[in-house]
């Protein structure tokens, strides 16, 4: 069996018929299957980006992976599939700062003279569809809305609810390989890279999401057209690797969970509690208490 055999098996997809509604299904079944994470890039292992080491990595080990990773998987697919579809690399734009680096593979596919983005790789905050970029309406998914704003010759395109923030810059110039390539090796070897330095799992379904971010993890459930939200903090080696394994269904050794643990939630949580300390200090010399 192929590659990409079995990351269709994985997808559950029966129906080969090339259609709009497939390309949705196809992204929802991929983020319900596979979680976004940085663990690999943590742990210092070599992320090869040929098509047979994602699959193993991301398919059949469901070690999860990042945008270099699950883009380029749902990339290969589309195009097998007999769509017309390309690579862009995005500026991420979720912090507000826009000399950001563009950092963030996304697949930009033309389908019935209209141009959409489709991403299964941007963690928490993916959309759940494809995006139409030259329609300034708002697009709706799953309790959640979207709008894409030109500026300058390239898109924005915002999350406007159920918050507001913009999730990416994007230019329609023309990507290669080599490009991904380049980013991807920034992304996840950089010592200032988001992934080199953080702890970021997630998972997403139709109604529910889920966020482990360093010593932290959040629940998103939609719940009556409303988000709710459940934050916890994680108190051990055991409480980590039970929401790796179970709600982000990454699979993982325990070796290896102890490890992240130690390296980052612990670490994370120490600092938070010092800086606190620090807070409550300054606080009460300023007020002389």
């Amino acid at each position: 069996m192929t590659p990409m055999n079995q990351y269709l098996q994985a997808l559950s997809v029966r129906n080969y018929e090339n259609s709009f509604a497939q390309v949705n299904q196809l992204i929802r079944s991929h983020l319900q299957q596979f979680a976004f994470s940085s663990i690999n890039s943590l742990l210092g292992r070599t992320l090869s980006l040929a098509p047979d080491d994602l699959t193993e990595r991301v398919v059949i080990k469901r070690q999860g992976g990042y945008c270099f990773e699950h883009n380029k998987l749902m990339y290969i697919l589309l195009q097998l599939l007999g769509y017309d579809v390309r690579p862009v690399i995005a500026r991420v734009m979720v912090n507000g700062r826009n000399d950001n680096p563009r950092s963030h593979r996304l697949t930009v596919l033309r389908w019935q003279q209209k141009t959409f983005l489709v991403d299964v790789g941007f963690g928490v905050l993916t959309p759940a569809v494809a995006i139409e970029l030259d329609n300034t309406a708002i697009q709706s998914a799953f309790g959640r809305q979207y709008r894409v704003e030109v500026r300058d010759g390239e898109y924005l395109v915002w999350q406007v609810a159920p918050e507001q923030v913009c999730l990416y810059q994007v230019s329609l110039a023309r990507f290669y390989e080599q490009d991904c390539e380049v980013a991807h090796f920034y992304s996840h070897r950089h010592d200032k890279a988001a992934f080199v330095n953080n702890l970021v799992v997630s998972r997403i379904t139709a109604e529910q999401r889920w966020l482990l971010r360093n010593d932290s993890f959040t629940h998103f459930e939609l719940q009556q057209g409303q988000w709710q939200q459940h934050q916890q903090a994680i108190r051990s080696v055991d409480h980590l690797h039970c929401l790796l394994s179970n709600q982000l269904q990454v699979n993982i050794s325990l070796a290896d969970s102890q490890l992240l643990f130690q390296r980052f939630v612990n670490n994370f949580a120490s600092a938070n509690s010092q800086s606190a300390t620090s807070i409550g200090r300054c606080l009460k010399s300023d007020l002389n208490l």
